[in-house]
């Protein structure tokens, strides 16, 4: 999968030739090819050894996802985002409350820049069964969210800093003092309450 952002391929596992399951992570910036040693600063891990997962570039969140999977007889059901220093599991959110997709692969994964959506298909389940359900994943849009006695901010998965509430006593620094009627982003360069 193309990187757009950090402008590398991206390829993870897979299987090779003495049908061994990989679980490495390599980069290719059109020249050579670079062997990536994850960090984990979440905790969480890196994906299992694995291949035939689905994989997209999510031009929202600037990272490549990563679903699914098969090895030895398994199937995966985990979504992973790569940043390009460390693999983070991502829990989708489930705004119909109808569950999330089994584990599967051989399957189709596209991102839909309109609604800045990832759109599943089909695949195959542990008993080699065709699948033809579709899934679309919602995904958190904010890393990291801080309340304050009359405000709360939050911190987007772009970098953007997103504000509501009361900045009467100058709580937001560079913002401008004064209510926020409703939610202002500070993205780059603009600062929070300006047009």
């Amino acid at each position: 999968i193309f990187d757009e952002y950090r402008e590398q391929m991206v390829l993870y596992g897979g299987l090779t030739g003495g049908s061994v399951y990989a679980s490495d992570t390599w980069e290719f910036d059109g020249t050579s090819w670079a062997l990536k040693a994850p960090s984990d600063p979440e905790g969480d891990g890196n994906p299992s050894a694995l291949h035939a997962s689905g994989a997209v570039y999510h031009r929202e969140r600037n990272t490549v996802m990563m679903y699914g999977g098969y090895a030895s007889g398994t199937v995966f059901e985990k979504l992973w985002e790569w940043n390009g220093t460390s693999w983070n599991e991502v829990t989708a959110l489930d705004p119909e409350d109808d569950s999330q997709p089994s584990g599967r692969h051989n399957h189709s994964i596209v991102y839909d820049e309109a609604r800045a959506a990832l759109v599943l298909f089909g695949g195959e389940n542990a008993q080699s069964a065709n699948l033809s359900d579709t899934w679309e994943f919602v995904l958190p849009p904010y890393v990291a969210i801080s309340a304050g006695g009359e405000f709360t901010c939050a911190i987007s998965t772009t970098a953007d800093l997103a504000c509501w509430g009361s900045n009467n006593k100058s709580q937001v620094s560079g913002a401008p003092i004064g209510s926020f009627d409703e939610a202002c982003d500070r993205r780059r360069p603009r600062m929070c309450g300006e047009e």
